[in-house]
């Protein structure tokens, strides 16, 4: 069934009696004949039981209210149906004869404009597409071509004549590197064929000469994960972890911050939560057995309502009620099922939060005993899965490029919003964070082994 109808039929039961519309205005009843044609009628059905009629401009209202009537919308829907069918069939049909005469049905692609219904390079724009092509097999990756590309390519022409800005990402590049119309057009076939081995290629990565212990953990406040990248003469190289999110930053393009200032801020957080896992809290066993007391009833009520729906069909069948104090009811058991399934939502996620704190807490304090000594001695790949787990456990660790060197713990704010510095989260009551098992089950286990 149509996904925009199965949207309207469900905010129609959200909406409050008194604020449903009486008609739902369509130009053909085809705006309903997609997919089984029962769902179809259903879906009318449940309008027109909820005072909601849909109303065409050929066809007026179109109500289910007689037999007859069923019978005609049901027609419609099957000739709405199959006429999508014939509609597909000829738009299947017309690209394959555009494509057995060679001709192009799409917009055209970056380096290409329409020349008699087929597509010519178009200059400047394919030496572009060359370069891009010349620049991969040197070695060049996708940011960085795509970097080049924004800085010397010319704007989009557009069938019309008019030049459209064009917007140059790592998707844009890939998409242009894999695309076949460019073997044998604008690049040669050899090139293209030398761009496409490149994709399988099973490249052996020269082992790191520096130790990132926080790669993976610390993130630019634009969302990128901040890589490492030593800079200055050798002999006297600077550590820094950078964003390479080029198109997120204007200046500087690529934000730095210095390694080893960051690290010995992580290890002071450590220690922070050292001090904080001491004497680890969790939540009150009182409220522990209030939620659990919460969700037994709210789990009767909500079988309670089922049941009393299911009475009010029986009595219809039956002939106790009439149609409209069957809707009637139906509502009220609607309203109230809703209302009883969105308490109990909450009350479940609550429960599941305080008991994942209350297994988390036990572990917390061994885990974090000593650390800040242990984890400089440790190898790298261990720092890091430990820094990842801690990542997590504190809610992220964040460098903004506004504050280099300084790293930031997300979870901790200042009175305006923003992130806090390390250096503020001994006040923080670290014991209060809520950790999920399977965060905690890795989180412990990295540092155990």
């Amino acid at each position: 069934m149509r996904k925009l109808l199965t949207q309207l039929v469900s905010e129609m039961h959200k909406t409050p009696d008194d604020r449903r519309p009486q008609r739902v205005l369509m130009l053909r009843l085809d705006r309903v004949g997609r997919g089984k044609l029962a769902d179809s009628l259903w879906a009318m059905r449940e309008l027109e039981d909820m005072g909601c009629i849909i109303h065409t401009r050929d066809g007026g209202d179109e109500l289910l209210d007689e037999p007859m009537k069923e019978l005609i919308a049901a027609v419609k829907l099957a000739a709405a149906a199959d006429e999508n069918r014939v509609r597909r069939e000829k738009s299947v049909a017309f690209h394959a004869r555009k494509r057995a005469a060679g001709e192009y049905a799409s917009k055209p692609p970056y380096g290409f404009v329409f020349l008699d219904k087929h597509l010519a390079p178009y200059e400047p724009e394919a030496a572009v597409v060359r370069q891009l092509f010349e620049k991969r097999v040197a070695g060049f990756g996708y940011q960085r071509l795509a970097q080049l590309a924004a800085a010397i390519a010319p704007a989009k022409i557009r069938p019309n004549g008019e030049f459209a800005a064009f917007s140059w990402g790592g998707n844009t590049v890939v998409s242009i590197l894999r695309n076949p119309r460019y073997r044998g057009t604008i690049v040669s076939e050899t090139l293209w064929d030398d761009v496409a081995a490149l994709r399988g290629a099973i490249r052996e990565r020269p082992a790191a000469r520096w130790p990132w212990p926080l790669r993976g953990a610390v993130r630019c406040t634009c969302g990128a994960t901040l890589l490492g990248e030593a800079s200055g003469r050798e002999g006297s190289r600077t550590r820094y972890y950078v964003c390479r999110r080029f198109n997120a930053h204007a200046n500087p393009r690529y934000p730095h911050h210095p390694a080893a200032k960051m690290e010995q801020q992580f290890v002071e957080l450590l220690g922070c939560l050292q001090d904080a896992g001491a004497q680890p809290k969790g939540p009150d066993p009182g409220q522990l057995e209030a939620l659990r007391q919460r969700k037994a009833t709210l789990t009767r009520e909500r079988s309670q309502v089922e049941q009393r729906r299911s009475k009010a069909w029986e009595l219809a069948e039956d002939g106790a009620i009439d149609k409209a104090d069957l809707a009637a009811r139906l509502e009220h058991f609607r309203s109230a099922g809703d209302r009883v399934a969105d308490a109990l939502t909450i009350v479940e996620r609550e429960l599941a939060a305080a008991e994942s704190a209350t297994r988390a807490k036990i572990n917390v304090a061994a885990a974090f005993a000593g650390l800040p000594a242990l984890w400089p001695t440790l190898p790298v790949d261990l720092q890091r899965d430990i820094a990842r787990s801690v990542s997590a456990y504190v809610g992220g660790l964040w460098a903004d490029p506004r504050r280099p060197g300084e790293l930031l713990h997300y979870a901790a704010t200042n009175d305006d919003g923003s992130p806090r510095n390390v250096d503020t989260l001994r006040n923080v009551d670290m014991a209060q964070r809520k950790m999920d098992d399977s965060i905690t089950k890795k989180f412990i286990q990295s540092i155990t082994e």
